[in-house]
């Protein structure tokens, strides 16, 4: 038997350690990075986000969640969140996340409307806003955010901030006259209407204007105005004369106004004066001042259709208007006749070395130059203007010689006070 070798003792073999790996893995690389996008889009957005305001509108007016802007200046500054229609069923509340850079500019008196629902002419870049969908237009204002708001039904026409002044017309024949329509001085446009109310006690409209500065110190105490679209055609002493005032007046009307040379130099009136709008520029200068001087003229029958507001005219030149004029029925002798009252304008008169001297009541001078003129031969009778314009008109001409039966002698009115005029400020 061999001998064999020793074999030597199996070592024992080292147990296995298991070490976690600090890293999960790369299949969680993914919703890892998801995460921190997730988180820093929602840090970013709670830091950029800003104020929310909740404004009640009449309606929604196209008004969607998520998709309407909300915008100032023509810049986005925020976004419609949500739109509910309150239990009343009467209105609309439109719920606004506005940017960060708007906080401390929702103060009270902030202003929010519907933009873009409608296409004005004397403003063209409101088609742009037309086809690009209704959105939220805001006019900040200064001061803690107030929350909850009501929304202007309309558009403002004009911007709180912008200096100018307004002025009240009143008429009683709207015509064409609405929101935004422009207003002129000499061809130039100075403001806009800003609002159109009827007035239902007075049974007048109310028509606001605005003019903007510096233009507002052409607006005096005895300016007058007028609607001056879409085309007028006037009576002159040289013939008939045909007026456009601009493009946007012919297709939806305008307003113009002018000062006389003599009230240039008052005061400028107190905001929200108020002034009388004339149908047309020639009723409007022939529209007698506050100092107009009154006569009574009879007209036998045959002689009718004498309206209010018809020119007065002296040789041809305007004097003054026809503030009333009424048919009348004599029963002691049986006839109709029309009597009229119309208003001389004294600064329309340059009176030399008759009467009463410069300086003095106006009616004296005036009333001593009528007598003499009537003394001489001056009748009032009625008169057509042109026939391509066709309105009745009062003409006072003078005449060597007395005139027939049926012209009438211009008799002093007797009522003390004087009627007013019609373009007297109300």
């Amino acid at each position: 038997m061999e001998n064999q070798p020793d074999r030597a003792a199996p070592t024992e073999q080292p147990k296995a350690k298991f070490r976690p790996s600090r890293w999960p893995g790369w299949i969680w690389a993914v919703p890892v990075a998801a995460l921190a996008i997730v988180g820093w889009l929602g840090g970013r957005s709670l830091f950029l986000s800003g104020p929310e305001v909740t404004v009640r509108f009449q309606s929604a007016g196209g008004v969607e969640a998520g998709n309407t802007k909300v915008r100032y200046q023509g810049m986005n500054v925020g976004q419609v969140e949500a739109v509910h229609l309150e239990k009343d069923l009467q209105h609309v509340d439109v719920k606004l996340q506005l940017q960060s850079d708007m906080d401390g500019h929702l103060g009270p008196g902030t202003r929010y409307w519907i933009a873009g629902q409608s296409v004005s002419l004397s403003n063209l870049s409101s088609i742009k806003s037309a086809i690009a969908g209704p959105h939220i237009e805001v006019d900040p204002h200064p001061g803690d955010t107030v929350a909850k708001v009501n929304g202007l039904p309309n558009t403002p026409v004009i911007a709180e901030k912008q200096p100018g002044q307004e002025f009240v017309l009143h008429t009683g024949q709207r015509g064409s006259i609405e929101r935004s329509t422009p207003v002129y001085f000499h061809d130039e446009q100075v403001g806009e209407v800003t609002s159109v109310t009827l007035d239902q006690i007075k049974r007048t409209f109310r028509i606001t204007a605005f003019i903007k500065a510096p233009y507002e110190t052409l607006v005096h105490p005895d300016s007058r105005f007028w609607k001056a679209g879409p085309v007028h055609l006037a009576t002159t002493p040289s013939g008939p004369s045909l007026e456009f005032q601009s493009l946007p007046a012919v297709i939806q009307g305008a307003i113009a106004f002018d000062t006389p040379d003599s009230a240039a130099a008052a005061h400028l009136p107190p905001k929200d004066t108020a002034f009388t709008l004339y149908p047309d520029r020639q009723t409007a200068e022939n529209a007698p001042p506050p100092d107009a001087v009154a006569f009574t003229v009879t007209f036998p029958a045959q002689q009718t259709g004498l309206p209010v507001g018809a020119p007065v005219l002296l040789i041809d030149t305007p004097v003054g208007s026809v503030t009333r004029s009424t048919l009348e029925y004599n029963a002691a002798a049986g006839v109709l006749h029309t009597q009229a009252i119309i208003a001389i304008a004294p600064d329309r008169l340059h009176i030399i070395d008759a009467g009463p001297k410069p300086g003095t009541d106006p009616r004296s001078r005036v009333d001593s130059m009528i007598r003499d003129l009537v003394r001489h031969g001056l009748r009032a009778e009625m008169a057509k203007a042109t026939p391509l314009i066709g309105a009745p008109s009062s003409a006072c001409t003078w005449s060597p010689a007395p005139r027939t039966p049926r012209s009438a002698p211009a008799i002093p009115h007797p009522s003390q006070p004087r009627p007013a005029p019609a373009w007297t400020r109300s």
